[in-house]
């Protein structure tokens, strides 16, 4: 089984604010593709933390590991996720390099514990089947919340 997550979020930048992220979970089977998806509403989200609870959302809807790729806007997430940052940051007790709290280690400790020993491909603001779609479902709601 080979499964994509493709996630997506109406907030840009690091300024807390209201916004939704959207996550797609593609799940390829012998039987063919089956696709599961999300919106949610955050009130007080950064771009990071947005996209880090849409991927753990997600991850939360697997049952099994499996070989996995996260399409991701989110040039932090990437470089995290590539990088397996949360490795070194939990033999750190949580503090990056520099010896500070990591941001949200709570959702990192916990997409850590779901990914478990997978290491999954990460695309990073590359195009698929499904970018026009979100971006364009996310401005809608955008519109309807003003």
């Amino acid at each position: 089984m080979v499964v994509n997550i493709y996630i997506n979020t109406s907030i840009r930048g690091p300024r807390r604010r209201a916004g939704k992220y959207m996550y797609i979970l593609q799940v390829e089977t012998s039987k063919g593709s089956a696709d599961l998806g999300k919106m949610e509403r955050l009130e007080s989200t950064t771009e990071n933390q947005a996209n880090l609870l849409a991927l753990e959302a997600a991850l939360n809807r697997l049952t099994r590991q499996t070989d996995l790729t996260i399409w991701t806007e989110c040039s932090y997430v990437a470089a995290a996720l590539r990088n397996r940052w949360f490795e070194e940051w939990s033999k750190n007790d949580w503090k990056t390099v520099r010896g500070t709290p990591v941001a949200d280690s709570e959702i990192w400790r916990s997409i850590q514990e779901m990914l478990g020993p997978v290491v999954p491909e990460i695309k990073y603001k590359e195009n698929h089947e499904y970018k026009n779609w979100m971006e364009r479902k996310l401005r809608e709601e955008k519109r309807g919340e003003k």
